[in-house]
């Protein structure tokens, strides 16, 4: 068995995933992997599925396959013969998936994840993947495809349990473990120690996680009360979503240690809203959805006259959405993005959401795509 240190994901890879996966904004702090954050809605979205749909697989990768691991050596037909092998294996009766993972895949980046590869949740794949797109869609749960080809290799795919989560986490971190400041000295036991003591402040207030994550974290979700937001099951790391597993909502439990360090963890009821929203961006705008020649001032003062205009009820929040709003693919739809989940959409507009009533209206809040006006709907 080769270890995990001599494989990579592919870029192939992170692109599909990209593309597959929703939007979210994800840290990388001990919780789970990265993926860039995204207001809801800003991009024309291609068709999409009824229901996600999980796939976790295993790569069977060759030299010359686009961003083969340099230590693969194994020509096309060789890696085809073994993928044959390896799919053998995992339709046989009993077998445990996850360890096929762990022996055979050439993505490394999975194998913490029991090789979860993608949620599905358009029908939509990079030049190249159709086909894996094609087979995973055609399974059903618990379902292993036939092997698939790719640009990166050869696939046996198994369609899994989607599975989510919301959780909130708590970090002490330690010298020496995974991303730690250089300048960190505590060690192990007094990081341990330390996060005890953390651990018996929050049982004896655990109505102040929130507070008490922000005082307290030393992960990157510290200033957001330590909140993870909402996240599937597989896409997280291993330890983290075990505990998370074996508690109820509500509950709180820790030490937990990772990679990262130790985490005091609670989990959090799932919350889906929906919202709709007016975007009015300006340029300069980190991330503006389409070209425009207003400067930040001239927007602030649109949208201020808009914000107006919606508490007036002179005419409906849909009928302004789509007369003015920036966002191209929401404005015909008087606005509306769809549901809004804490940690899947970008942390100010969600944020802004939920401390709506439904039928509420935000104040103007700003994002990198401009400024909003937010209605809660659901």
């Amino acid at each position: 068995m080769k270890t995990s240190e001599s494989r990579h994901i592919s870029l192939a890879l992170v692109l599909f995933a990209a593309v597959l996966l929703p939007p979210a904004l994800f840290a990388q702090d001990g919780a789970h992997a990265s993926r860039p954050a995204q207001a809801p809605g800003l991009s024309a979205p291609p068709e999409r599925l009824p229901e996600p749909i999980a796939i976790a697989h295993i790569l069977i990768a060759y030299k010359g396959a686009r961003e083969a691991p340099v230590d693969v050596t194994r020509d096309r037909e060789a890696a085809r013969a073994l993928a044959a092998s390896v799919l053998r294996e995992a339709r046989a009766p009993g077998a445990d998936f996850e360890a096929l993972v762990e022996k055979y895949t050439d993505d490394a980046a999975t194998i913490p994840i029991r090789g979860r590869f993608m949620t599905i949740t358009v029908k939509s794949a990079p030049q190249g993947f159709d086909d894996v797109l094609t087979a995973a869609l055609g399974l059903k749960l618990g379902d292993v495809s036939e092997v698939v080809t790719s640009p990166v290799g050869f696939h046996v795919l198994k369609r899994i349990p989607l599975v989510e989560f919301c959780g909130s986490h708590i970090l002490v971190r330690f010298k020496g473990s995974r991303d730690a400041p250089v300048t960190l000295t505590r060690t192990r036991e007094e990081a341990y120690l330390l996060a005890q003591k953390i651990l018996a402040e929050v049982r004896a207030a655990p109505g102040e996680f929130a507070a008490l994550a922000t005082k307290h974290s030393e992960g990157i979700t510290s200033k957001q009360g330590g909140s993870l937001g909402v996240f599937e099951g597989g896409n997280t790391i291993r330890e983290v979503e075990a505990a998370l597993a074996e508690i109820g909502v509500g509950e709180i439990t820790g030490p937990v240690e990772s990679a990262w360090g130790f985490h005091i963890i609670k989990r959090e009821p799932i919350v889906s809203m929906r919202a709709s929203h007016i975007l009015i961006t300006y340029k300069g705008a980190p991330q503006s959805p389409k070209a425009v020649e207003r400067g930040r001032e001239e927007a602030i003062a649109f949208v201020l006259l808009l914000k107006a205009q919606v508490e007036s009820k002179e005419a409906t929040f849909a009928e302004i959405a789509k007369e003015h709003s920036d966002d191209p693919s929401t404005a015909g739809k008087g606005g509306d993005v769809g549901i809004v989940r804490p940690g899947q959409a970008d942390q100010r507009f969600a944020d802004a959401v939920m401390k709506l009533k439904v039928g509420e209206v935000t104040s103007i809040i700003e994002t990198p795509f401009g400024f909003h006006i937010i209605q809660r709907t659901k």
